[in-house]
């Protein structure tokens, strides 16, 4: 979010690769731990403790490159090549709180224009977005996430009528 081109966020990428990647075991242990990159995806304690754990067990190097291919992939304009119909849910509560921590705050109506933005080229898209779930929609509400999918899978076609944004 916030650049236009994949080159314009390669200085951000190559910085968090460096840090990542230039940190001592122990250090990547004591980075996971703290949550510090996860406590703003989920609501629930125990939730954060799986993050944390899962942190600690992933291999950094692995995580690392994976989290650099992803955020160097731009697909905005493969995304017109998607016939299907396709589902988007989405939230801003989390990143919401975590830019808040820096002082930045984003409205959720801006929010809602970037992601309309970044999936303009989708042809068949519906979006919801949940007010108060963060990144991890399925365990902070399970119910709302399950009632999206239910009935985008029972008419896709029809879901796909309204972009919902």
């Amino acid at each position: 979010m916030q650049v236009k081109t994949a080159s314009d966020a390669a200085p951000a990428i190559a910085a968090m690769d460096a840090y990542m990647s230039n940190m001592s075991q122990a250090q990547w242990d004591a980075y996971a731990k703290s949550g510090a990159a996860t406590r703003y995806m989920v609501t629930a304690p125990a939730d954060l403790e799986t993050l944390i754990q899962w942190g600690v067990a992933s291999d950094r190097r692995t995580l690392t490159g994976a989290l650099a291919e992803v955020y160097r992939s731009d697909l905005r304009d493969a995304l017109a090549r998607i016939a299907s119909p396709t589902l988007v849910l989405g939230t801003w509560r989390g990143v919401h709180e975590q830019l808040l921590t820096n002082t930045i705050d984003v409205p959720k109506a801006d929010f809602l224009k970037e992601f309309a933005a970044q999936y303009a080229k989708l042809p068949r898209l519906h979006f919801a977005l949940h007010d108060s779930a963060r990144h991890f929609i399925m365990w902070d509400d399970p119910m709302w996430f399950f009632d999206e999918l239910d009935a985008f899978f029972a008419d896709p076609a029809a879901r796909v009528r309204s972009r919902g944004f």
